[in-house]
């Protein structure tokens, strides 16, 4: 079982998974300034919130080999 890390949605994932766990993630990027930031590709005001794409994990060779 490799856990490896996914590029799009920063998640550690095991190649297993992915049809239970899918990835969800902006496919826009966060910006704006002061209190006016969001996700340009939502709208969604929170850096945080969870993507608004779901989609198959793409993996972070670099972060998966440390």
């Amino acid at each position: 079982m490799a856990l490896r890390r996914c590029l799009r949605c920063e998640r550690i994932y095991c190649f297993s998974d992915e049809e239970e766990r899918p990835c969800r993630y902006h496919p826009g990027s966060f910006k704006g300034r002061g209190v006016a930031k969001m996700w340009s590709c939502c709208r969604d005001p929170f850096a945080s919130a969870i993507g608004c794409k779901v989609g198959t994990h793409i993996e972070d060779v670099d972060a998966t080999a440390m």
